[in-house]
């Protein structure tokens, strides 16, 4: 399908739990039967919203100034630190994403006030090389890491269907944009 990796927002708890305690947010996968592969990444914080509040609606951009710095930059690095880094295998390189449904009414004050966060946290935590990227050079960068230091992700065959937020309770259907993909599977479910 032309896919280079495939990003999840939410997957079952008790997988969750397995694979933060195993360290394997990032996997490849393999069909049970199947000899394709991809590289899988699972969002840490269990969806995929920026971890820190940036935009809270259609007219509330949380600017990144004197009053909120300390706030925001030290809430991502410790976020950082303690929710990510522990579950990477890859080095350091993390993909954090900064987005949410309906949050960025105003692209321009959001991504401005991301700019000061990332300038502020390089000033005050230089140990840190954060910059804004894309899902494409983040697999760059891990494929380059991975070549470069022959390491190796887990690999896993489970399907990631069905999804349970917690005990009895379960998230249902698939949903895409791709239009092909849509009628791939209304004609394989037939």
């Amino acid at each position: 399908m032309g896919f280079d990796a495939i990003f999840n927002g939410r997957m079952d708890f008790q997988e969750m739990h397995h694979r933060e305690k195993d360290r394997s947010m990032e996997n490849i996968h393999v069909p049970k039967g199947g000899s394709n592969s991809i590289f899988t990444y699972n969002f840490v914080a269990k969806n995929y919203c920026s971890p820190i509040s940036i935009a809270d609606g259609p007219d509330s951009v949380n600017e990144f100034n004197v009053t909120n710095e300390y706030k925001m930059g030290d809430g991502m690095i410790d976020y950082i630190t303690g929710e990510v880094l522990p579950y990477s295998r890859s080095g350091g390189l993390l993909l954090i994403p900064f987005g949410c449904d309906f949050s960025y009414w105003n692209a321009g004050k959001v991504y401005t006030a991301i700019d000061k966060m990332l300038e502020w946290m390089t000033l005050f935590y230089p140990d840190f090389h954060l910059k804004l990227s894309t899902p494409g050079k983040y697999i760059k960068a891990l494929k380059k890491y991975q070549d470069d230091n022959y390491s190796r992700w887990p690999v896993t065959h489970e399907d990631g269907f069905p999804i349970s937020g917690q005990y009895g309770r379960y998230w249902t259907g698939y949903f895409t944009t791709r239009p092909n993909l849509k009628r791939t599977v209304r004609i394989a479910s037939a």
